[in-house]
């Protein structure tokens, strides 16, 4: 994972506001990410969007109706940002996978909880579900368990996105003055302040136990398939 600073690397990937050029879809979808790492979400509308593109507002509605379908558009942005790099083996895939998600809960920590949020129908967000029930199929994960280990494998993904977006924007958000009353938690704070406890060793544990997790299961389903000796 890079070391830049979150803000420099969204800076670095999007646009510059005040730079005028000419109005697309991606454009505005680059727009609305700058704004809300900038601001955050709340803070976003059609207006005030339309206001720093230097355009009027309506030129926005001719690519998007609603500020609603715009949001959808910026989280299947990130979802594409996020895609895999590597196809093979099924473990290395979704351990890269994995990894381009949380690298991009960095990277955009006010704009990738909604790709967590959001019922995400488009072309890009289908083709990774279809491209982890494959990487699932894969390891041998018989059929009637592969939604299974997907909602499992998706859940691990989204909780670390969210805690390291959480993270990037407000550090540790327990304080040490908050614990007098709870003495497992503060020992686990003191490791966690010191680098005994890095964020990104908790992040290869997890995937990991979700790794050896999938090929226990790919195991039982061979398992399974063997015809009985009795």
């Amino acid at each position: 994972m890079s070391s830049q600073a979150p803000n420099a690397l969204w800076k670095s990937s999007l646009i510059d506001l005040t730079n005028p050029r000419k109005l697309s879809a991606q454009t505005i979808v680059l727009a609305a990410i700058t704004r809300i790492e900038m601001a955050g979400v709340e803070t976003l509308s059609m207006r005030s969007l339309a206001r720093h593109l230097g355009v009027e507002a309506m030129s926005l509605y001719h690519y998007f109706k609603s500020k609603e379908q715009l949001l959808d558009a910026v989280a299947e942005e990130l979802v594409t940002r996020a895609r895999p790099r590597v196809e093979s083996p099924w473990d290395a895939a979704l351990r890269d996978c994995f990894q381009q998600h949380t690298a991009i809960a960095s990277q955009f920590p006010r704009t990738a909880p909604l790709i967590y949020s959001r019922l995400l129908r488009d072309g890009q967000s289908l083709r990774l579900m279809e491209w982890i029930l494959e990487r699932l199929a894969q390891a041998g994960i018989a059929e009637q368990q592969r939604l299974h280990w997907f909602r499992i494998y998706g859940t691990v993904v989204d909780g670390f996105g969210l805690l390291l977006s959480r993270r990037a924007l407000q550090g540790h958000l327990i304080k040490p003055q908050n614990l007098k009353a709870y003495p497992q938690l503060r020992l686990a704070m003191a490791f966690a302040r010191t680098g005994e406890g890095r964020i990104d060793e908790s992040l290869e544990t997890g995937i990991d136990w979700l790794i050896e997790g999938i090929k226990s299961a790919a195991q039982e389903s061979a398992e399974a398939k063997k015809p009985s000796s009795a």
